[in-house]
């Protein structure tokens, strides 16, 4: 396809005026482009990709990336679509960690844990502006509206392009209050007036690598830092090439105490995991984040009390910056993040790997560095929570105060010839959109195939919704099963992975109130009090 002739006689085009020529072009061949890629043999939305093997999706992807090549040339593709007249802009995720106190030469240190991934955050492409263009115009989504703008916000750093092999330092700069903002890079309270004695040390440099992640640590006296009740250390990134400003999160944690181990997907953010992909993709990009009734509340109630939290996610670090609007919305404290990377190197070990293992990795770790705190451990029914928890507890069974486990799958299972029926109806108006998120990852695909980045970025969005979903499950919402079967199933999950705990250390629960006022986490933090 290629773009009308100028009129014979006319002055001949300038460069961005052939490019506005060919835009509607390019968005119409794109559109088909896409339309195809959400097309069977049979001429039936494909609507999941479910099942398929990661060599498949990537191939998918490179189909995609070889037909808007064929569309203008691949030259011309990288050279009108690829390059900008702006230089991509540099920026630094400095992931949320914990300081373990340590001595050295008999003086108290923090150990503190610096991670992080320098990435380009471009401005806006026109080869991306197509591509959106393209799947709004599958999806019938106006460019204005608030679904079409929070898939956009959500999204672009699925656009990023990693930087590798660059030296940065990271230093400490100061306090802040524990609140949910604390999470956020910027803003009034946050950012410009660090609190506290603007503490300043040399810092310690780190590499990004192959992978453009990092991760060190950063040693100082405690005479230069000091716990402070109610507020968590402020890091930066000191690099000279970044856009913007890039500040971390770091909680001192100190040797004794009790700590909060914290799924987040459907465990204090609704996610509805085990409602499937598509409406997991819908929760992740289009609808506004939603908080699990009363878990903000509780997670405040036991910071007062002296506790601290890690979160732990199978998600990707590209959802962090929703993520932490989300902590910033419901005011969840502070705590360190444990989110999935997705290893360039074995991307399908990273996606389809053992299930269970980032958890069953993160989780002995924090234990191991604070042998001498006692954990609470929160989880659901809609993956391998209880799963793992049971193993973590195996390992660590005088540690373990509580099990939490937030039941998200008996209702569903008794429920699911009625959740089905009713999932058909839903189906005939919402397919557009279910199109127009299989379109957002095919473009990201088109876009990471054209930067080099295809593997990584594609991947990350599969890591969306790529859940652990144990079998019994899936089984359990499956219509053609009978109702009383689907809850035994349910039933004799539940009662195999709590067989062997202390008794009353694991507690299913459907709402959050059921655990407030817990008497063994109540008897726990009054013998920590005394």
């Amino acid at each position: 396809m290629t773009a009308d002739k100028p009129v014979e006689g006319s002055a001949p085009e300038t460069l961005g005026q052939s490019i506005e020529n060919t835009a509607e072009t390019m968005v119409d061949a794109v559109t088909k482009k896409l339309s195809q890629s959400n097309q069977s043999s049979d001429g039936i939305p494909r609507t999941s990709i479910e099942g398929t093997s990661e060599h498949k999706i990537a191939d998918d992807v490179g189909m995609v990336g070889m037909g808007a090549h064929k569309m203008v040339g691949s030259d011309a593709m990288t050279q009108m679509l690829g390059q900008e007249a702006q230089e991509p802009r540099q920026q630094c995720m400095l992931f949320p960690t914990y300081g373990v106190p340590t001595t050295i030469d008999d003086q108290l240190h923090w150990k503190i844990s610096v991670a992080g991934w320098l990435y380009a955050d471009p401005p806006k492409s026109r080869m991306e502006s197509f591509l959106m263009a393209a799947a709004r115009r599958i999806a019938h989504v106006t460019s204005d509206s608030e679904e079409d703008k929070r898939l956009q916000e959500r999204s672009k750093m699925f656009f990023t392009t990693t930087i590798r092999n660059i030296e940065l330092a990271i230093r400490t700069v100061g306090f802040v209050p524990a609140l949910g903002q604390a999470f956020t890079l910027e803003g009034p309270e946050f950012g410009n007036q660090l609190t506290a004695e603007n503490v300043e040390d040399d810092g310690v440099k780190v590499s990004t690598g192959e992978t453009g992640h990092f991760t060190s640590e950063l040693t100082v006296s405690a005479n230069t830092i000091k716990e402070e009740a109610g507020k968590v250390l402020k890091i930066q990134t000191v690099y000279e090439q970044l856009a913007f400003p890039s500040y971390g999160v770091v909680d001192l944690i100190s040797e004794h105490g009790i700590s909060i181990v914290s799924d987040i997907d459907d465990t204090i953010k609704i996610t509805d995991i085990p409602d499937g992909r598509e409406v997991i993709l819908e929760n992740t990009f289009l609808n506004p984040t939603r908080e699990v009734d009363g878990m903000s509340e509780l997670y405040r109630q036991w910071a007062g009390l002296g506790a601290h939290v890690h979160y732990v996610s199978n998600g990707p670090w590209q959802l962090f910056p929703m993520l932490s609007d989300f902590f910033a919305k419901f005011n969840f404290p502070p705590g360190s993040a444990h989110l999935r990377i997705i290893d360039r190197n074995d991307v399908i070990g990273t996606i389809r790997g053992t299930p269970g293992a980032h958890k069953l990795e993160v989780i002995p770790q924090i234990m191991n560095d604070f042998p001498n705190r006692k954990f609470i451990l929160v989880g659901d029914t809609g993956e391998l929570d209880p799963e793992v928890y049971q193993k973590v507890y195996q390992q660590f069974p005088d540690r373990i105060v509580k099990v939490f486990i937030h039941d998200v799958t008996s209702e569903r299972a008794a429920k699911a010839d009625l959740a089905a029926e009713q999932a058909k109806k839903e189906a005939a108006t919402k397919g557009t959109k279910k199109v127009y998120l299989e379109s957002l990852r095919e473009a990201i695909g088109l876009h990471a195939t054209v930067t080099g980045e295809a593997h990584i970025s594609n991947s990350a969005v599969d890591a969306v919704t790529n859940t652990e979903q144990p079998p019994v499950q899936e089984a359990s919402n499956d219509p053609n099963v009978p109702q009383l079967t689907r809850v035994e199933l349910f039933n004799q999950r539940i009662a195999k992975v709590s067989e062997g705990m202390r008794e009353g250390v694991f507690k299913l629960y459907k709402d959050p109130k059921e655990i407030y006022e817990d008497t063994v986490v109540v008897a726990a933090f009054n013998e920590l009090a005394k």
